[in-house]
């Protein structure tokens, strides 16, 4: 690959942090003029592209992951919360108990 000239087209991708001319990396003239006028617009070549598109689907897959098991944990956390509560409300239900039947 021959590198990309001062006073040629090029883009810098944001992966491999390689230039490629935007004739070489398919990008029209028209739209490479357009390139830095966009904030925060990433590109990347062909291959990180690939790479990147294959990583994105198995980060989204795990934070679905994560987030059913935040769920799922909060699900159990809110059972033993509840089984606490039930056995301290138990304990002082037989101790209000034990001491009516004293008192009479």
């Amino acid at each position: 690959m021959k590198g990309v000239g001062e006073n040629e087209s090029g883009v810098l991708c944001e992966l491999c942090e390689q230039w490629w001319h935007a004739g070489c990396a398919m990008i029209p003239e028209e739209v490479y003029k357009v390139l830095d006028k966009i904030p925060n617009l990433h590109w990347y070549c062909e291959i990180c592209n690939n790479s990147a598109s294959k990583m994105l689907k198995i980060i989204s897959f795990l934070n679905d992951k994560i987030s059913k098991l935040e769920i799922e944990l909060g699900k159990k956390t809110e059972k033993e919360g509840n089984k606490k509560y039930d056995n301290a409300t138990e304990k002082r239900y037989r101790g209000f108990i034990a001491r009516s039947s004293e008192e009479h």
